[in-house]
């Protein structure tokens, strides 16, 4: 295949983003033109998506008024490109590019990365209803990255003879290139020698849990008077008077520190002895593949496709603070090289499972298949 552009509504950093850009960098090395096209202005990614030897387009889109010429202005940016297959990414760039392609004579495949469909008000559900619609007949493929995702959208009513899955790829980089000076950036954070520190990295929201895993911590702490919580992710800072009420409630200061948003987060990971998904509902979480990869025992709710990543005994539990404080004090206190052998394990799994170079193969089988639509 020749060239590829990928339309997504916005280059801000986020799941979807990172996951986009790992895979450009992994197609640029095989087409001859990889094109990614933003619907809004210029965001934190941009950079990293150009310095990969992507050609990037962006419509600057910033109000809802502006969607009919951000449609006619991406159908004009698909014809001088002339790729021979358009893949969008999430809802409402799905629904974009679907009509900015009509009549162009391109592959579209869609991109959907939620395991539920989010009807959460009247406008979400007419929008919805109508992406479902529009499933029928716009892509040629619909691409989900999780299992789960595939049962809830043809439920509520999209395609069911399109849906492929891929699960997301991933870039790993050995434990041992972060591991040097780690006794001295825990120490600087405030983390004994003998500390236990668990981390999770999330974006503050409640689908993200982060509320059950500071119930949790309460539970953990008088059995582990040495055990500490980081939190990483957009909005975990002092600056969220929710969070710090939290924390404040379930008497945790000098417990939980919070690192903000940080890019990449491996370096924070690996400064833990343990990591926490405490999701109350996830698609297919990267957070927790980079944890695993890195050789981090973890704890994970069972939402998702978390089944099909932390396997090799990694805990499962219910999104409920009990369960999560049982299965984080059970990793916590078993032998060390016991945790050590679960983690190495589920690591080996991980690398070769949800490696880039794994998942750009899916995707290169998934475009052969579309253009001999």
């Amino acid at each position: 295949m020749n060239s590829i552009v990928h339309v997504i509504s916005s280059l801000t950093t986020g799941g979807a983003e990172m996951s986009l850009l790992r895979l450009c960098r992994e197609q640029v090395r095989r087409y001859n033109a990889v094109t990614v096209i933003s619907l809004q202005p210029q965001a934190d990614l941009h950079q990293q998506f150009i310095d990969a030897g992507v050609t990037v387009v962006c419509l600057d889109m910033t109000k809802a008024s502006q969607l009919l010429a951000v449609i006619w202005k991406l159908r004009r940016a698909v014809k001088a490109v002339k790729p021979e297959v358009v893949q969008s990414w999430m809802y409402y760039s799905n629904a974009v590019a679907s009509m900015a392609c009509i009549g162009l004579g391109v592959k579209l495949v869609w991109s959907i990365r939620r395991t539920e469909v989010p009807v959460k008000s009247l406008f979400s559900s007419l929008f919805m209803h109508f992406c479902a619609l529009l499933s029928h007949w716009a892509p040629k493929k619909v691409c989900y990255n999780a299992r789960a995702g595939v049962i809830a959208h043809e439920q509520f009513g999209y395609a069911t003879g399109k849906s492929v899955v891929i699960a997301n790829g991933f870039e790993f980089t050995p434990r041992a290139n972060y591991l040097a000076g780690r006794g001295e950036r825990r120490a600087s954070l405030g983390i004994g020698e003998h500390d236990l520190a668990v981390i999770c990295v999330a974006r503050w929201h409640p689908d993200k849990g982060q509320d059950l895993l500071l119930q949790a911590m309460a539970a953990v702490s008088p059995r582990l008077p040495n055990v500490k919580l980081l939190l990483v992710g957009r909005d975990c800072t002092e600056g969220n008077a929710s969070l710090m009420e939290l924390i404040a409630r379930y008497q945790l200061a000098e417990r939980v520190i919070l690192l903000g948003e940080q890019m990449p987060v491996a370096p924070w990971l690996v400064l833990a002895d343990m990591y926490c998904m405490p999701s109350r509902t996830e698609g297919f979480p990267n957070a927790l593949v980079e944890a695993i990869a890195l050789d981090l025992p973890a704890v994970a709710t069972s939402v998702g496709d978390t089944s099909i990543i932390a396997d090799y005994a990694q805990p499962l539990v219910p999104p409920q603070s009990e369960a999560l404080a049982k299965a984080i004090t059970s990793i916590l206190t078993m032998p060390v090289a016991e945790r050590v052998q679960l983690a190495v394990r589920a690591g080996e799994s991980v690398r070769q499972r949800f490696s880039i170079a794994a998942c750009t193969e899916s995707y290169d089988k998934l475009y052969r298949q579309v253009l001999e639509c």
